[in-house]
């Protein structure tokens, strides 16, 4: 319909969900949140087996307000070592935010973010699992439906946007109207990309 290659199309795409990226990594949470630690992607050919093996580690991270899921935050981080997480509190979390966790110890390093943390122990708990963080867990399960329903290969340099696309989607979801005028207002002030700098590994 648009008269253009899949290759342009694909560069299209990639341009469209940087510019959200971009918009969304500016946005901060506060308030009550939930968080918890995921992985998205398969074990590499000849990699190690196990929870994360050859996998992408990310943080899901959702605020609340009168109890329903307000804004959310999926985020690639480096490890679930208390220092990459503290990083990830200090850029996505407003200082003073209420953060509820599971007991992960990476999780710990909420607290060298100026943040409130709370960590409750889910193993075994399915109360806590279905009550206290059923809206992480909510979000969670979408994302991956939703990327792994859609692309054929989870590339690990894409997935910052393949995150933000889902994030974008759903922190504007109130007023779709409004998130067709916002990404358009975003293509619009946001700088050219060059091929290279699009599609280069990070």
């Amino acid at each position: 319909m648009l008269g253009v290659d899949y290759k342009t199309a694909w560069r299209i795409k990639h341009k469209l969900v940087m510019a959200m990226q971009q918009s969304e990594h500016k946005q901060r949470l506060s308030g009550t949140i939930q968080v918890d630690d995921a992985y998205i992607g398969g074990r590499k050919r000849g990699g190690k087996r196990g929870r994360g093996a050859g996998k992408t580690p990310f943080v899901a991270a959702i605020s609340m307000m009168n109890n329903k899921p307000f804004k959310a935050k999926l985020t690639r981080v480096a490890s679930f070592k208390q220092r990459d997480i503290a990083a990830w509190g200090r850029q996505h979390c407003h200082p003073g935010a209420m953060v509820l966790s599971d007991g992960m110890p990476g999780f710990r390093g909420l607290q060298q973010a100026d943040l409130q943390h709370t960590s409750i122990k889910t193993t075994g708990n399915t109360h806590a699992q279905d009550v206290v963080f059923r809206w992480v867990n909510t979000i969670l399960g979408n994302v991956k439906r939703a990327i792994d329903g859609t692309y054929h290969a989870i590339r690990r340099s894409y997935t910052d946007r393949y995150l933000a696309l889902f994030q974008f989607r759903f922190n504007h979801r109130f007023d779709l109207k409004a998130m067709i005028d916002k990404t358009i207002r975003l293509l619009i002030y946001t700088p050219p990309i060059s091929a290279e700098h699009l599609f280069a590994e990070h």
